[in-house]
């Protein structure tokens, strides 16, 4: 992680799925906050289960491709939203052959930045700041 929004910490809160791992950051900085911020790194076959999610996304003309850095993405505004909002802010951002990152903005802490835009924009930080270590 070379950036996170001001104010941040980290949950203490991680999983391991095998293929997909997940930490997420909150104000409060413990595993008892909603998250603002959630990361997945998807790797080898979870990168497959993505792809198909992501088609299904370009099939319905949801989001769009984008490019941070060097490296190609995609941004989309989810069907998940927290009560009754709109839904998640989300950028996929390929890593590697075999690595994606999904990196998701609680729609409740996106309330918290002046608009859509300002919302991208932060996600595109988080994202050009993001190495693997594969």
């Amino acid at each position: 992680m070379g950036y996170l929004p001001e104010r941040l910490r980290w949950s203490t809160w991680s999983i391991d799925n095998g293929d997909s791992y997940s930490t997420s950051w909150n104000h409060k900085g413990d595993d008892e906050g909603t998250y603002q911020v959630q990361i997945f790194v998807h790797e080898d076959a979870a990168v497959q289960e993505l792809g198909d999610r992501l088609q299904i996304h370009r099939d319905e003309g949801e989001g769009e491709d984008v490019t941070v850095g060097d490296r190609s993405g995609y941004l989309v505004v989810t069907n998940v939203g927290e009560d009754g909002m709109a839904g998640t802010p989300t950028l996929f951002l390929k890593l590697a052959d075999t690595q994606w990152a999904e990196i998701i903005f609680s729609p409740v802490y996106a309330k918290e930045f002046s608009g859509p835009e300002a919302v991208t924009a932060e996600l595109r930080k988080i994202a050009a700041g993001l190495t693997s270590t594969r």
